[in-house]
């Protein structure tokens, strides 16, 4: 897209124009545009909600989707922003970030990784790599190394699946904490 495309970005919230660089939510019509979901507008309203900002050229940037907004005491995360920092390391190929319930700060940030053949490195390296590219806040709490990350229909790393894993696990532990009681 291109600034005076059939697109516009708007504040998160407030719908007012946001400043080129800044972030907000992307609202594009036309008529390629999904419409919604059929009889359910909940779910509609909660996916077609991306994030996006506008370089000084005029020029719209994805910058990734809002119901995977990491939120961590009060302060947005992106995960596609950490993954593309992740990714900088040159013994990761693949990453994937999602959020989880964090009883101090709402959500925590975990990031799954998968090395690249013959590579190595350890939770501390990366986190100390990130570090170097991100605020404070951004930096994931938790680094999982995997063998697979799960792929979308796309070839994309699948959010939701690394986030489903996660609050199985969550509950299973949670589950044998209890009978154990």
């Amino acid at each position: 897209m291109h600034g005076d495309s059939a697109g516009y970005l708007a504040a998160r919230d407030s719908g007012m124009d946001v400043a080129p660089g800044e972030t907000g939510e992307m609202i594009v019509r036309g008529a390629a545009i999904m419409l919604g979901y059929w009889n359910d507008p909940e779910a509609t309203v909660e996916t077609i909600r991306d994030l996006a900002h506008e370089d000084e050229d005029g020029y719209i940037w994805f910058d990734g989707r809002k119901k995977e907004v990491i939120i961590r005491g009060g302060s947005n995360i992106s995960p596609q922003e950490v993954e593309e920092v992740l990714l900088r390391h040159p013994a990761v190929f693949q990453a994937g970030v999602v959020g989880m319930p964090d009883a101090e700060y709402g959500e925590s940030a975990i990031a799954f990784v998968r090395l690249r053949a013959e590579k190595d490195c350890n939770g501390a390296e990366l986190i100390e790599f990130a570090k170097e590219f991100l605020s404070n806040h951004e930096v994931p709490d938790v680094i999982r190394f995997i063998d697979e990350l799960p792929l979308n229909a796309t070839g994309k790393v699948s959010r939701r699946t690394l986030k489903e894993s996660l609050l199985a696990e969550f509950e299973d532990s949670a589950s044998a904490q209890l009978a154990s009681a």
